[in-house]
């Protein structure tokens, strides 16, 4: 199975890893993949970017 996520901002990595650990966990065979941060990626996530590449200056 394949599951493709995207974070946008750190928030969705933090929240996005424990959903992949969560998952993994009752099935390993799970390949996540797309846009996300290290601590995803730290959970076996394939990125295809990564979010702190896509994070350009904020202008306020």
């Amino acid at each position: 199975m394949k599951i493709m996520m995207i974070a946008g901002e750190i928030s969705g990595d933090i929240h996005g890893a424990g959903l992949i650990r969560c998952l993994a966990r009752n099935n390993p065979n799970i390949d996540f993949f797309g846009i996300g941060g290290l601590k995803m990626l730290r959970e076996n996530f394939r990125p295809y970017y990564m979010l702190d590449t896509l994070q350009g200056p904020c202008f306020v």
